[in-house]
């Protein structure tokens, strides 16, 4: 990912979009599929760029899982 002024990443489009909080903190914002079809949202807020890239990548992967009715 390509570095902004602010030094967040630049994702590429359709991957989601970074914030810095007033906290401090950053923001991770993604759009999504349930399992019912219907498009969806989802923040993931931490310290770091990269924990908030494995928490929606660990979100995605469930989601994923329950899509294919696998426990």
């Amino acid at each position: 990912m390509a570095k902004l002024k602010n030094g967040l990443p630049r994702a590429k489009k359709g991957e989601g979009s970074f914030r810095k909080t007033p906290t401090g903190k950053f923001e991770y914002r993604i759009k999504y599929t349930d399992t019912y079809g219907q498009k969806r949202a989802k923040s993931f807020t931490s310290q770091t760029v990269d924990e908030c890239l494995e928490k929606a990548e660990e979100f995605l992967k469930r989601v994923a899982k329950l899509s294919r009715g696998v426990d």
